[in-house]
Order: C-alpha cells, then sequence, then structure tokens
C-alpha cells in the first residue's frame, strides 16, 4: 500500500522500500457525459451501481469508447475491463507492463503507461481490447509520475529527476524524446491544454504554466503557490484545479493568463486527496485518506461547494468520468468501482379532487409521475384546515412508487373547509402537488324516537333525534316516498309534522339534510273514514267509503258493517272503496270500520234499511 505523501515519504510495496516514489497520476480522460444541461437541474448524486476485482493495487484508470483502462502498481499489469455496462464491469484482457504502472492515458487505438520504478514509458496497442500488445517503449526520467498525450506527443513528468518530458508518439512503435525541462520538486500530475503543460510540484507546492506550443522546446509561462502537497490537475474552461494531499483542499487558480494564474477560490475535501476530474461544473475528488468520491459544484470557481459523497471501497486514489458514470480505482480493496452521477431532484406529484365527500371522510390521493431519479420511499395525501398542509399534519402512507394513488381520508369534522394535497418523497425530499379544497358534509341525522308511531293522514307527530340543524332550510322530513308538507317547528334535537296525505299503513319515516339521510323509522299509517255515501240503504246496495290511508289495493285489508266483514267489493283504492252492504245484519244503525295492516280506522255510523 502506498503512503500519501509521495515523494516525500517512503513506502513498502509487495515487500519493497520505495524512496520518494511518486504520489499519483492524473487521469485526464475526455468525457462524453453531460450532467447539467438543462438550467435548474438538481446536484450529481452518486449511486454506487456496479464493481469489479482488479490486479493489486490499481493506482490509475482511465475510460474510451466503453472500456475502463486500469494499471495495477503491484501486480505490473495493464488491465482492460468492459463497461458496455456499467453496473456489470468485466475483465477482457491484461498485460504486462513495467515495474510499478502507476499512470495509464488512452488515445487512438493505443493506451500510455508510464512505470515509475521501470522509469519507462510503454505504448500498447488496445485496438483489441481483448488482447493488448505492446507496441513500443522508452526511457523517462527518473521515477515517472504522470502521463499526458495529445496530438502525437506524450508528457511525462518525473518525480524525482524533477522534469516534464514530451516525447513524439507519433510512431507509437517508436517513441522519441523530443526536449525536457525543469520543473518545480517533486512533480505528480501533468494536463495539456490549449498549447501549455500544467504541472502540479508536491515538493515545491507549486502549479506551473509550461508553453508547449513548440513541443520541441518547451519553456515556463508562470507559477503560482498552491496547498500543501500539491498532487493532481486538471483544466477546463480557463481554470486549473488542484488537488492538495496534505491540506486536504480543492484549489481553483484562474488560467486565463497562462503567463499568472492566479487563486480563484477553495474548498475543504476529504482526507488526503489523490485525484480530479473536472466536467460541466463540476469537480470529481477521490480522497485516499477519507476513501471517498466527492462531487463539488465549481460553477462558481469563486466559491466552490460540495454536492456529495460516496465511499465504500478502501483508499480510492484515481477517479475517471464518462457518459454520466465516475469510474473509481481503490487500492485497498483492489477494485473498480463505478458509480452512476444522477441527477436527483425531488418527485413530480398531482393531486386528485377530493370526492365521495362524507361529514367525516373522503377519497383523495394523487399521481407521482416522475420519481425524480431516485426510489420513492413515501407517498400520500396530507390535510388540515389550514391551505397547503404537509406531511406535519394529518396524512396517509400509500404503497408503490410512481404511477396513480388512492387514499382514505378520515376522522373528519363535519361541515369543514379541509385543504389536501398529494406528497411523495425520496431521497432528495418532499414534493407536493397544488392544494385541492373540500367541504365536509354537515353531520348525518338520526331519529331516536317518534311520538305517537301509529296515526292518521294529518295527525301531528313529533320526531326525536339530533344532527336535525337549527333550522330547517332546505331539509325535509319523508314518509315513504312522500315528502312532508307541514312543518310545525324544527330544531336541532325536535320536528313537529303532520302526516302527509297519500301514504298508508306502515311507512318509513326519515329526516334528510345537507348531511345525508336518517337511519329510518316505523310509522303506521291508520285508516281513516271522512264519510259514506249514501249513508243508508238495504242489505245487498252499494256503499262509497271515502277517506285516507286505506291503501292502494286490499289486500288483507277489510271493511266491516257491525263486525261483519264485506264479501262483495266493487273497488278499492286509498282513498275510496265501494262494497256492498253485507248480508246477515239487523236493521237499523250499524258502525262501518275499515281494517289495513296499520291497524283499524274509528267507525261512521250507516243505516240498514
Amino acid at each position: 500500500m502506498y503512503e500519501s505523501n509521495l515523494g516525500r515519504r517512503e513506502y513498502r510495496i509487495a515487500g519493497y522500500n520505495m524512496v520518494r516514489v511518486v504520489a499519483m497520476t492524473v487521469l485526464m480522460c475526455l468525457l462524453l457525459a453531460v450532467f447539467s444541461g438543462v438550467a435548474g437541474a438538481a446536484e450529481p448524486t452518486l449511486v454506487l451501481v456496479g464493481s469489479a476485482g482488479t490486479g493489486t493495487s490499481p493506482y490509475s484508470v482511465y475510460v474510451q469508447s466503453g472500456y475502463a483502462y486500469v494499471a495495477d502498481a503491484v501486480d505490473n499489469t495493464l488491465q482492460v475491463f468492459n463497461v458496455s455496462n456499467p453496473a456489470s464491469p468485466t475483465l477482457s484482457g491484461s498485460i504486462d507492463t513495467g515495474r510499478i504502472p502507476i499512470s495509464v492515458y488512452v488515445q487512438g487505438g493505443y493506451a500510455y503507461v508510464v512505470n515509475n520504478w521501470g522509469n519507462t514509458l510503454q505504448v500498447f496497442n488496445v485496438s483489441n481490447p481483448a488482447s493488448p500488445t505492446l507496441s513500443g517503449s522508452i526511457e523517462t526520467g527518473s521515477n515517472p509520475s504522470s502521463v499526458y498525450v495529445q496530438v502525437g506527443y506524450a508528457y511525462v513528468v518525473n518525480n524525482v529527476s524533477n522534469t516534464l518530458q514530451v516525447f513524439n508518439v507519433s510512431n507509437p512503435a517508436s517513441p522519441t524524446l523530443s526536449d525536457s525541462i525543469d520543473t518545480g520538486s517533486g512533480p505528480c500530475s501533468v494536463y495539456v491544454q490549449g498549447g501549455y503543460a500544467y504541472v502540479t510540484n508536491s515538493g515545491s507546492n507549486t502549479l506551473q504554466v509550461f508553453n508547449v506550443s513548440n513541443p520541441a522546446s518547451p519553456t515556463l509561462s508562470g507559477s503560482a503557490g498552491a496547498g500543501s502537497g500539491t498532487r493532481s490537475v486538471y483544466v477546463q474552461g480557463g481554470y486549473a484545479y488542484v488537488v492538495n494531499v496534505d491540506s486536504n483542499t480543492l484549489q481553483v487558480f484562474n488560467v486565463s493568463n497562462p503567463t499568472s494564474p492566479i487563486l480563484s477560490g477553495s474548498a475543504g475535501t476529504g482526507t488526503s486527496p489523490r485525484s480530479v476530474y473536472v466536467q460541466d461544473g463540476y469537480a470529481f475528488v477521490v480522497n485516499y485518506g477519507g476513501s471517498t468520491l466527492q462531487v463539488f459544484n465549481v460553477s462558481n470557481p469563486a466559491s466552490p461547494a460540495l454536492c456529495d459523497s460516496a465511499g465504500t471501497g478502501g483508499h480510492y486514489v484515481s477517479v475517471c468520468v464518462q457518459s454520466g458514470y465516475a469510474y473509481v480505482t481503490n487500492s485497498g480493496s483492489n477494485t473498480l468501482q463505478v458509480f452512476r452521477l444522477a441527477h436527483l431532484d425531488k418527485p413530480t406529484v398531482t393531486t386528485t379532487t377530493a370526492s365521495s365527500i362524507t361529514s367525516t371522510t373522503t377519497s383523495s390521493g394523487g399521481n407521482v409521475t416522475a420519481d425524480g431519479g431516485d426510489t420513492i420511499t413515501a407517498r400520500g395525501a396530507c390535510w388540515s384546515t389550514s391551505a397547503n398542509p404537509t406531511t406535519s399534519d394529518s396524512k396517509t402512507s400509500e404503497s408503490g412508487t410512481t404511477g396513480l394513488f388512492t387514499s382514505s381520508i378520515t376522522g373528519l369534522t363535519a361541515g369543514t373547509l379541509y385543504h389536501v394535497r398529494a406528497y411523495a418523497t425520496n431521497s432528495v425530499g418532499t414534493s407536493y402537488g397544488d392544494d385541492e379544497s373540500f367541504t365536509t358534509l354537515d353531520p348525518t341525522p338520526s331519529v331516536t324516537s317518534m311520538s305517537p308511531t301509529s296515526g292518521t293522514v294529518g295527525s301531528t307527530i313529533t320526531i326525536n333525534g339530533s344532527e336535525f340543524g337549527s333550522s330547517r332550510g332546505s331539509s325535509y322530513v319523508k314518509f315513504g316516498s312522500t315528502k312532508v308538507s307541514t312543518y310545525t317547528s324544527w330544531s336541532d334535537t325536535k320536528i313537529v309534522v303532520k302526516v302527509p296525505s297519500g301514504v298508508s299503513r306502515s311507512v318509513s319515516v326519515t329526516v334528510t339534510t345537507t348531511g345525508g339521510t336518517s337511519s329510518a323509522k316505523t310509522f303506521k299509517v291508520t285508516p281513516k273514514i271522512s264519510f259514506l255515501s249514501p249513508t243508508s240503504g238495504e242489505v245487498g246496495s252499494y256503499v262509497t267509503i271515502s277517506g285516507s290511508a286505506f291503501g292502494t289495493s286490499r289486500g288483507s285489508s277489510c271493511i266491516t258493517f257491525k263486525g261483519k266483514k264485506v264479501s262483495a267489493y266493487s273497488s278499492w283504492a286509498n282513498t275510496k272503496i265501494k262494497v256492498k252492504v253485507p248480508s246477515g245484519i239487523a236493521k237499523g244503525s250499524v258502525s262501518v270500520k275499515v281494517t289495513t295492516s296499520a291497524g283499524t280506522s274509528a267507525g261512521k255510523t250507516f243505516t240498514v234499511k
């Protein structure tokens, strides 16, 4: 395992003592991923999606065209992993390198590797990733620590001999030295852009800028002091991003004028940051001591801000980002890990309008139309008597993730205005749908008793109960299907009405308010004879009986003349019956009565001649 402060500490690798061996390689990937192209998008979040075992002490990784190239410092190998499915990296090929390979860069079908103990730059043909072959090799300065390739030239910094070397690799089979220039003490990393090579020096704690527009004659353009243990550099958009292994910082330098780099901003990192990669306003930093991968928002270079951090492997040493994934090597756990760079946001949810409203319940819910790129951990409906309720108020919890859901809301107060919103939660936070309002119905009326429980049409009855309302308004009482037309009084607990015409026999009495309809109580409407026509006659003559509540048909009902049942019925209606005077009745005055299932009417006098 390597110590974090290379070039100034001793460490042992596979039983070998090393003095002033180089720090870490800067991985200069040509990133194709776009993380934040839409204004207002959420900050990236790191999600581990895949992992693969590597050789011993993987020290550098470079990703290109669906393959990850890993240099294993102890096993002295270059491994090629197929990462076309980032969730499942698989080893495609492998080849031996020189001693202690600690930096790899891939371009144009070739992988360029510097070997720290072997003091060599090797060029491997990786046009067939399953079968890498050595194309060429050349000696470097003492302890090369980083390599960057651009337009037919390989730029190598040598940690012990303190030099930047430029090699012509236009013929990969035969690299040649073009020129060399002294650097500061302990150069660790090199990045080339726009005709300038940017070099970090861990011994002198400096960032140097070299003019390499003529690769055969590099010259020093400018320099700036950096943090303690300056380690890795990445350049983008006129800014150089530097991590410092001892001061645990990410520094941002304005290099728009390469002759005068100026510190713009700084942020604290994890312990012993080893490598930095920058893309689309975000800096990705791996920390050896803290075993973490961090993402900083550097859209404002003067004020880098930490967005997220993740760490599961041991001793992160290198990071490269491509197509929305960050590839990290771990020298402690000997793994290549793949993190998805998810721009997580809160979920998107709409609220369903309340329906099936009663005095104490309703149905609502919502629709989670987007999960924000993360797992939905909670969803449901929340409500309150105040606008825009939150999950701190009353709520339901529904299963599921995206899509429609229904919430049954109970325990409400009758006749009350409520507000309801659907909500959905993921790791970013909780989102709400629009505020929807509804008013619960008034309380459902309840009839507890009636007095009396039977009577004739037009008689007065008292209905006792609760939740009738203090005044009638649009409320009403029904006898069967017939509404009462005459109300004597109405209060919340008592209603006095007259039995409506048109009803007969046993009927259900209910009270209906805006809160609903009460359960029914049975009232017996007894028949009532108003008059007879004629009022006298012989046996066998016809008599018409007029009145109420006779029933629409006879059924088991009957007419009696002085207790003797009529046997001949001409017609029967609710208010009029026509019968023959039965035989066997003595002449004189007799009492005529109507009997139904609800009872027997009072008698009317008929004179038999």
